[in-house]
């Protein structure tokens, strides 16, 4: 038998290649995969007040939810999106609209000096938005105003949450974080005008 030295080279170059390659995939594999984390909380942008002229909310359309961290606020939460509907379709037929203040905060992301600085008659509603760009609607009571919005800028995230006056003062109530009953509860107040 004779040894051809080309062929014992030429075959050891494609051995090597083989375990090259197998070896490649196998590390491709054991590999952990890799998930970018969405983030926790965005930050508000903050931005110098313009002057021009905002787009109407009936141009507004509410972003679809693509985020798997939280199920309860996914794309495969009816509720989700149903109460997130309805609080759109609230705050466009809101009655007027109110410039958002800064001295509604509380410093947490939540507004709970708007309950009593804002004055509403009772069933009378108003949107708002804040330098984030979170929708706030603004609804009056009896004892005063209830406040339910975004809870996060980013707009993948459904999650709604309120303020509300004391509550023995209130003749409407509404759950932070707000249910679905809570949105449907709202439309009847407003609809009969606080009655």
């Amino acid at each position: 038998m004779e040894f051809n030295f080309k062929n014992i080279g030429l075959a050891a170059i494609g051995v090597t290649a083989v375990a090259a390659t197998g070896y490649g995939i196998y590390r491709a594999f054991k590999k952990e995969p890799t998930f970018v984390k969405p983030a926790e909380k965005a930050e508000p942008v903050k931005t110098a007040p313009s002057s021009a002229p905002t787009a109407s909310p009936e141009s507004a359309v509410p972003a679809v939810n693509t985020s798997f961290k939280n199920t309860a606020n996914t794309l495969f939460d009816p509720e989700s999106i149903e109460r997130f509907a309805v609080f759109m379709m609230l705050w466009r037929r809101a009655d007027t609209d109110i410039a958002f203040d800064p001295q509604w905060e509380n410093g947490t992301g939540y507004f709970d000096h708007a309950c009593s600085m804002v004055e509403l008659k009772r069933g009378e509603t108003a949107r708002s938005q804040d330098e984030a760009g979170r929708k706030i609607l603004l609804i009056g009571t009896s004892g005063g105003t209830i406040v339910i919005f975004k809870r996060y800028s980013n707009e993948n995230n459904l999650a709604l949450v309120s303020n509300s006056p004391k509550r023995s003062l209130v003749d409407l109530q509404v759950s932070s974080p707000v249910k679905l009953d809570d949105v449907y509860q709202v439309v009847d107040y407003v609809q009969g005008k606080g009655a």
